[in-house]
């Protein structure tokens, strides 16, 4: 079954995606990179996904410029 899993960039949300739930991290890793929002995984601090509120947290070393 999919799960919905909204994406939070230093504590501001970014975008809702769909998942079978298997390696969440390396999801949201490869949207990031996909999109451009960043260069390198050295941008990206800690990666923590909770379940339970259907959310992941992003934090970046600099902050993403082009995140409105």
């Amino acid at each position: 079954a999919e799960r919905v899993l909204t994406v939070y960039v230093d504590k501001r949300e970014l975008v809702t995606l769909m998942t079978l739930g298997a390696h969440p991290e390396w999801l949201v890793l490869g949207f990031l990179l996909n999109q451009r929002l960043i260069k390198s995984v050295r941008e990206v601090e800690s990666i923590t996904v909770d379940w339970e509120v259907g959310a992941a947290a992003v934090k970046t070393h600099q902050g993403i410029a082009n995140v409105a």
